[in-house]
């Protein structure tokens, strides 16, 4: 299966996870995983008292809930692409504001904003440094913008190889990159940006979640895309049985995260 699959990811993929049902289960699940470490870093960051604070690609708002939390006095806003998300955040944070947006496209809603917050964001658009730049002309005198992307996943498990080897090479083809907290840690800080606090947290989830997520999201991914890089049903058939295999699996021995975790602040006025 594994030798298959290799093959197929030299040929090109498709369009990238929409917001299908299947990759809504798998952003609750990716919440559950990443709430401890994002929250760590909000509650660590020397932010003060925002006013006004912009969840970028917020998703079904679990991101949104966490910064609602943490910054109860807030002005707490979501921007999204996705309508069917947008109405599942409104549900899960009613004391937050959603409003449809593409995040890639300037001005930013509610700008200029002291505090922009994105997870896993980078790794879906084209252009990372580029947006990031144009995040930082969207924040008010002082204000910061906070990121977190993955930077590196361990395992020696063959199965979790092989399904992270199959999303890196779809998002490759997009000219995207799942491992974005690299580009993250190698970008120069903004012209008139500071980065103010830059590191990894290494998250472990058990077996369960990681399969579960890669699980989600091969659903999401089945038929067009997968189609596009050459990878037949059989292969995909394979990697959704083995993966679904480790869904019972409670150790938290066999795969890491790294999150790149960076605050940038602007010094300079608008």
């Amino acid at each position: 299966m594994v030798r298959r699959l290799t093959s197929a990811l030299q040929r090109r993929a498709g369009p990238a996870l929409g917001d299908s049902p299947a990759t809504s289960d798998r952003l609750q699940v990716l919440a559950q995983v990443f709430a401890t470490s994002s929250a760590t870093l909000l509650e660590t960051l020397p932010v003060g008292h925002p006013t006004v604070v912009l969840d970028l690609g917020c998703g079904p708002g679990h991101s949104t809930r966490l910064l609602r939390e943490r910054f109860k006095s807030a002005d707490v806003t979501g921007a999204d692409i996705s309508a069917a998300h947008l109405a599942e955040a409104a549900t899960l944070v009613p004391g937050a504001r959603f409003v449809r947006h593409d995040v890639t496209t300037m001005p930013l809603p509610r700008a200029p904003v002291e505090l922009a917050y994105g997870r896993l964001l980078l790794a879906h658009v084209r252009h990372p440094a580029r947006l990031v730049a144009s995040w930082t002309g969207q924040l008010v005198a002082r204000g910061w913008l906070v990121l977190e992307d993955v930077e590196w996943i361990r395992t020696d498990d063959t199965v979790f190889l092989a399904y992270l080897e199959l999303a890196s090479a779809l998002l490759r083809s997009q000219d995207t990159e799942l491992y974005a907290g690299q580009l993250l840690a190698a970008m120069p800080s903004p012209r008139g940006t500071a980065v103010v606090h830059t590191g990894v947290a290494t998250v472990e989830p058990t077996v369960a979640q990681a399969a579960a997520m890669f699980v989600l999201d091969l659903t999401a991914l089945r038929g067009e895309a997968l189609a596009r890089m050459g990878v037949d049903d059989r292969t995909v058939d394979e990697l959704d049985e083995a993966l679904t295999s480790r869904l019972q699996d409670g150790r938290r021995d066999v795969i890491t995260w790294g999150m790149r975790q960076v605050a940038l602040r602007r010094w300079g006025g608008r």
